[in-house]
């Protein structure tokens, strides 16, 4: 594990003071907890991202759209009364 020295703002100091007494948490588990939730959503993102790009390439076919066409395949196959 490395450690490295960060120079805040005032405000952010505060909210990270702020933050550490009302969960009861070391300052550097705040700072840790909140890098660990950035990094997530960056990678949810690049995620969200790929399914577009893919869904552009390939757009899935709706449920609604699909069922119609075994209802209609199904259907057409029996005898009319």
């Amino acid at each position: 594990m490395n450690k490295f020295e960060i120079r805040l703002p005032d405000y952010q100091v505060a909210a990270v003071e702020k933050m550490s007494r009302k969960k009861r948490i070391p300052r550097g588990r705040v700072i840790k907890n909140t890098i660990n939730r950035y990094l997530g959503k960056e990678a949810l993102s690049k995620e969200i991202l790929r399914y577009v790009e893919g869904y552009r390439r390939k757009p899935e076919r709706s449920g609604a759209v699909a069922f119609t066409e075994a209802t209609t395949a199904v259907l057409s196959g029996e005898k009319r009364r």
